[in-house]
């Protein structure tokens, strides 16, 4: 399965977070959105 990311901006940015954390591109982008699920539950279930 892939991903396209076809932002610009967004792509540019999912580059820059794999070079800060020094890791894959497709585990940086696999964390953030990971993260941002996690927080996104955690509201709906309060």
């Amino acid at each position: 399965m892939t991903l396209e990311i076809t932002d610009p901006r967004i792509d540019r940015s999912a580059r820059q977070l794999a070079e800060l954390t020094g890791e894959s591109l497709t585990r940086a982008v696999g964390n953030a959105i990971t993260e941002k699920l996690h927080r996104v539950e955690a509201q709906r279930r309060r």
